[in-house]
């Protein structure tokens, strides 16, 4: 599951049904961790410029509408990334690495 930033800053969620891989994709020619925070406000809290904590209820508003099989799918995830540390206790927030996609 990729959260894609766009050139124009617009949040997009890619790979929705991908549950193994959980990133942030940004394609601008600089690491930008100001302009990435602006860009993620509402959805998440940036954290350096190597990693995101994505609301849990944001993630669900990017995802498909009523797919029960995607829900499903981010539950498991989120159980998985529990055990490793990934989500913030008292938020629920998952911990997403950025990719810095330029070349």
């Amino acid at each position: 599951m990729i959260i894609a930033v766009g050139h124009d800053d617009r949040i997009v969620l890619e790979q929705a049904m991908d549950f193994r891989a959980f990133k942030v994709s940004v394609p601008w020619a600089a690491r930008d961790p100001a302009r990435l925070a602006r860009a993620f406000t509402g959805i998440g809290q940036v954290d350096g410029a190597d990693h995101v904590w994505i609301d849990q209820s944001a993630l669900n508003a990017l995802g498909p509408k009523d797919d029960q099989a995607w829900r499903d799918g981010v539950s498991g995830m989120i159980h998985f990334a529990e055990k490793h540390g990934w989500v913030e206790p008292s938020s629920g927030a998952v911990r997403a690495h950025v990719e810095w996609t330029a070349a």
